[in-house]
């Protein structure tokens, strides 16, 4: 039996607050003491069985089941209304003959729920995933009995996170890189103008038609308008010795042939890491054709002058730079603050974060061209290295969690709304139709809690000593060379 009021994540949900962990071990010293509540009829004894897994024993006394039962049943009374008796006045004992088995499931099931979740309220245990109802023993004028297998967060004394020392990279930028972004800038917007053929030459562009003939010479690949670098021997990914010199003295509708292996990762099975033919049919030469930061440039980037345009440039590489360093010290923080650390898991969270880890490798390893063996055989041989990294970022989750906690770091439904936003605007979708698969998905949860432990890196990171690097001669030698125009 589950109940609604319990969401199941494959994220563990936020730890137990300070607080909650010396609750949790004062909870585990009487774990098998029985704790009666008199005034509400039920008796509750806690077992530990084994790292952050608990049983519950809950017995709910037959007054208590009484109570409720002849509450369902006069409130049912009062809304009936059957042939030949008037509403409300129907006999108790024909209300139990036709509805007292569904009336006696839904008592068990309210009674169950809202026991086992006040008794989990009191002691302010934080349970994670759904718990397993177990050996249920109900019926009308007896004690209600039963257990509930749950796993809870695992208890600890937060590590200390304040005044850790931490050094700084400088985030200044020179000239040299500001120039690198113009170039780029300018390469996004060269365009292509067509040339005469006979005066192609290197770094300039072929369009041709491309096919690729299977060794029975039938086609399985063909497409036009294909531009291919003159001077690259590449098509996409496939190398072609002497293609780009080829291409270099090509004459229109010259088709140019090859006999090439098709690699392994390429689009069609059939003829991976075989023997093909490759005909490149030349049909005409285009130039690039570099821009100018002219007046009519500028005006379509949006900046009205050159000067303008760099300024931006720099304010955006060292606003880039300056998050990349906080990042970069927000992680070496965190290392430290949770390698202080030891953690037991519950075994289910832990699993599922070790399949989580595995699965991302996976993809990760499929993209790369592995085969499904070669996947699979890597996948065995980090068995350690996937537990060990699962076991991490369980650390990270827990102790993040606990010190959001502490620090009462909360997380705005606009601070949701401009996530969902950010992530729509990457896709190319529209948010509300991101924010409505992230609640589909039950992934909401999620997303604040990666949203909450950001925040915490951030406070870590503004409650650490950090040391700017000593700069010396040679360093500022090099500085002042990469500033020079």
């Amino acid at each position: 039996m589950t109940t609604d009021s319990q969401p199941d994540t494959d994220l563990p949900d936020a730890p137990a607050s300070a607080d909650d962990t010396s609750t949790s071990r004062e909870l585990a010293a009487a774990d098998a003491a029985a704790v009666a509540d008199e005034d509400s009829g039920v008796t509750v004894e806690f077992l530990d069985e084994g790292p952050c897994r608990k049983r519950m024993k809950v017995l709910v006394a037959e007054e208590k089941v009484t109570e409720e039962l002849d509450t369902n049943y006069k409130q049912l009374r009062g809304s009936i209304q059957l042939p030949g008796f008037r509403k409300g006045k129907v006999p108790i004992s024909i209300i139990k003959g036709r509805f007292g088995s569904k009336i006696e499931a839904e008592v068990q099931e309210e009674m169950i729920s809202s026991t086992f979740f006040s008794e989990i309220e009191k002691r302010e245990l934080k349970v994670l995933g759904q718990p397993s109802f177990e050996n249920i023993e109900f019926a009308p004028g007896k004690v209600l009995s039963y257990e509930a297998a749950i796993e809870i967060a695992p208890s600890f004394d937060i590590p200390e996170y304040t005044g850790l020392a931490v050094e700084a990279f400088p985030i200044a930028v020179n000239l040299d890189e500001v120039q690198k972004e113009v170039d780029s800038l300018l390469e996004q917007h060269t365009s292509l103008e067509p040339i005469e053929a006979g005066e192609q030459k290197i770094d300039d562009m072929a369009v041709c038609h491309v096919e690729i003939l299977d060794a029975e010479g039938t086609s399985v690949f063909d497409r036009d308008e294909v531009h291919l670098k003159i001077g690259l021997d590449q098509v996409d990914n496939i190398e072609v010795d002497g293609l780009g010199e080829r291409l270099l003295s090509a004459k229109v509708e010259e088709t140019l042939e090859f006999e090439i292996d098709a690699p392994e990762d390429f689009p069609l099975a059939e003829v991976q890491g075989q023997k093909v033919t490759l005909k490149i049919r030349f049909l005409e030469a285009k130039r690039p054709i570099k821009p100018t930061l002219d007046e009519e440039l500028l005006g379509r980037i949006g900046v009205e002058s050159e000067e303008m345009l760099r300024s931006e440039i720099e304010k955006n590489l060292e606003t880039r730079r300056r998050v990349e360093e906080e990042s970069r010290q927000e992680g070496l923080l965190v290392t430290e603050v949770i390698s202080s650390v030891e953690l037991d898991f519950p075994p289910s969270i832990l699993e599922r974060r070790q399949e989580e880890v595995a699965m991302g490798r996976r993809f990760r390893l499929m993209r790369s061209g592995k085969s499904q063996e070669e996947v699979e055989a890597a996948l065995t041989s980090d068995e350690k290295e996937i537990e060990a990294e699962a076991r991490e970022e369980l650390k990270r989750y827990f102790i993040l969690d606990a010190i959001a906690d502490k620090e009462n770091v909360l997380v705005t439904e606009d601070e949701i709304g401009r996530r969902i936003t950010a992530i729509a605007m990457s896709t190319n979708r529209e948010p509300q139709e991101v924010f409505e698969e992230y609640r589909e998905g039950g992934m909401l949860d999620e997303l604040r809690g990666s949203l909450r432990r950001e925040k915490v890196r951030a406070v870590i990171r503004k409650k650490a000593k950090v040391s700017q690097p000593e700069v010396t001669e040679e360093s500022s030698s090099d500085e002042s060379d990469g500033n020079k125009e």
